[in-house]
């Protein structure tokens, strides 16, 4: 209510009880009521910004949902990780197959290679040496981290059992059979749904805690994430498989995000091998 709003209101009450007005003692009453009337409404503010802000404030019971929450979104997240690692990387190799033209001499010089670990580091340093020197548009700093990242995934795929054998299957698949990218496609989005829906819900819920939960929320998360790890090295009691486990998880999102931030599949890839070795 304004002066204007409440000095009417007051001449009308004082008018009302049929006395001639006075207008300077009216005034002064109207002026001292006015004061009176701010003073009440400011306290009657206060108590319900008070009683507003308890209803609000968070129980430790609901802190603790919160931090539980962050828990379970960071064992997700690893797991989901593994998961993608893996469907990525057969995305990847299965695009290969549709898109490019192999040759009978491409072919036997992949199998040799997959026999020959080896050499077939060298001769993909020899292929990836010869692709930075053809590319003129990307910078020196950019040159020497394609390099890294081309070395990388070379000695993973080469010193991994298998894989390079595995590749050139899958990408036989992808050349013979381009609808199975999109079935591995739709496989990954389903994977990926849950852990995303959860961690838009704790994204929406963590400006209603204080900065202490959210910063015991993301020491949760960190920890979730490595719940996978810590249980495969308790149960085979042998350290190398949960920090294998860390690595893969750790590459399956990278990739992930590499994605996210515009990378193209087979760039976003070997982005995740750099950084899972790490």
């Amino acid at each position: 209510m304004s002066w204007e709003e409440f000095k009417r209101k007051k001449k009308n009450e004082i008018g009302g009880n049929g006395r001639i007005l006075n207008s300077k003692d009216d005034e002064e009453k109207t002026a001292s009521s006015w004061q009176k009337f701010k003073e009440e409404k400011e306290r009657l503010n206060k108590i319900s910004a008070l009683e507003h802000k308890e209803n609000d404030k968070k129980s430790i019971l609901d802190d603790a949902g919160y931090i539980y929450k962050n828990l379970k979104a960071g064992f997700k997240g690893a797991l989901t990780g593994a998961a993608k690692s893996v469907t990525t990387e057969i995305q990847n190799n299965l695009e290969k197959g549709e898109n490019e033209k192999k040759s009978l001499l491409s072919s036997a010089g992949n199998l040799y290679k997959t026999t020959n670990p080896g050499v077939a580091i060298i001769m993909d340093g020899i292929e990836n040496s010869k692709k930075l020197l053809e590319d003129k548009k990307s910078s020196i700093p950019q040159k020497i981290v394609k390099g890294t990242m081309d070395s990388v995934s070379s000695l993973l795929n080469n010193t991994t059992p298998l894989k390079r054998g595995v590749d050139e299957a899958i990408q036989m698949i992808g050349k013979n059979n381009p609808d199975t990218k999109n079935i591995i496609k739709n496989l990954d989005e389903k994977i990926s749904e849950p852990y995303n829906k959860l961690q838009k819900e704790i994204a929406e819920e963590s400006q209603q805690y204080s900065k202490a939960t959210q910063l015991f929320g993301n020491v949760a998360n960190v920890v979730g994430n490595m719940g996978p790890s810590i249980a495969l090295t308790a149960v085979t009691k042998n350290p190398t498989i949960g920090l294998a486990a860390m690595g893969v998880s750790a590459k399956g999102q990278a990739t992930q995000e590499a994605l996210n931030k515009g990378a193209d599949l087979d760039e976003a890839i070997k982005i995740g091998n750099t950084k899972g070795m790490i």
